[in-house]
């Protein structure tokens, strides 16, 4: 190999790693540049005949690999309507054509895919990227939540203001314990016995030892009309055990401050009982009505606590507390997206 042939091949290695030093160049300057895919370079060798049995060097051939498909780091962020995926996958955005007039946007009909995602909200509800594109995706049954349509669809969001709504409905569901944590629950030793269902009350002065005679049954925030929350806090009291089976009664908080003769908790109205295999026997019915439900002096309303068919069971538990496997309820407050 010649003098000239050396410094070829020499120099072709020299400007192959200068190709690669650009593209590392360009992925460190673009390390916080959203949605940036990283380059690589791709080293092929250049192979040159053989001529009486002598190999001569041929060099190297330097490439960009375009399309990296190593995920980069998911990063916390203050913006609500920023997103990433976390694995495969890709957003399906829609590049826009022109206004179709008032708060409608006409689009090309393409759909791209990016994995851009610093969305915002404009100005009509449609979420745009930074780069701006415009979001698409499958719109849902909001009855069933299946699939409405095979073909995504670009979104756009009602960001008017939207009134709050007063809380009408909570779904519950737990399962009580055949043997309570709690102190056996004796009716005699309160001031007004709280045990009549639907009037019976426990007052301020009996607040702890009711607490010490009851199960916690979990907590909800609700909504009266105006927006306001109102957190409702339940309790269980087991008021007989049998060998035919036990009889709870659900209590909600009135008043957290009560004192004296002031009433505390409110008796919701009906004896639950069970038999010896943890089965509702007793009411028939599915809910009851918390009538002018009122918590601190704030009215939420009529309410109805649904409990389904086989929401309330009484089984046996290693803490002896009720456990809450479900509660949701339909309110919420004034606000605007």
């Amino acid at each position: 190999m010649g003098i000239f042939n050396a410094l070829t091949t020499a120099v072709s290695g020299l400007q192959a790693q200068s190709f690669a030093l650009q593209n590392i160049s360009g992925n460190i300057a673009n390390s916080q540049t959203i949605g940036y895919k990283e380059t690589d370079t791709a080293f092929q060798d250049l192979v040159s005949t053989a001529a009486l049995g002598h190999q001569t060097a041929g060099g190297v051939f330097a490439g960009s690999v375009a399309s990296n498909g190593v995920q980069g780091t998911i990063q916390n962020q203050t913006v609500s309507t920023d997103m990433a995926i976390d694995g495969n996958g890709w957003f399906v955005v829609a590049q826009p054509s022109g206004s179709a007039g008032g708060t409608q946007q006409s689009f090309s009909g393409i759909n791209y895919y990016t994995r851009r995602g610093d969305y915002q909200l404009n100005q009509n509800g449609y979420l745009v990227n930074g780069a701006g594109y415009y979001l698409m995706g499958i719109p849902l049954n909001p009855a069933t939540g299946a699939a409405a349509s095979s073909s995504p669809q670009v979104l756009q969001f009602n960001n008017s203001f939207l009134p709050a709504q007063a809380t009408t409905q909570i779904n519950y569901q737990a399962n009580l314990p055949s043997t309570p944590s709690s102190q056996p629950f004796v009716a005699g030793g309160y001031h007004a016995d709280p045990t009549v269902a639907g009037t019976g009350t426990v007052q301020g002065q009996d607040a702890s030892m009711f607490a010490a005679q009851s199960l916690d049954g979990g907590s909800i925030t609700t909504y009266d009309s105006e927006g306001n929350a109102v957190n409702v806090q339940l309790r269980w009291a087991e008021t007989t055990a049998s060998a035919t089976g036990n009889t709870w009664q659900l209590f909600y908080q009135t008043n957290s401050s009560a004192t004296g003769t002031q009433v505390a908790w409110q008796n919701a109205g009906t004896s639950f009982k069970f038999n010896t295999s943890g089965q509702l026997t007793s009411p028939a019915a599915t809910s009851l009505s918390l009538s002018n439900l009122t918590v601190n002096g704030d009215v939420v309303g009529n309410v109805t606590l649904n409990y389904g068919v086989g929401g309330l069971t009484q089984f046996a538990t290693t803490t002896g507390n009720a456990q809450v496997s479900a509660i949701t309820q339909n309110g919420f407050t004034a606000g605007q997206m």
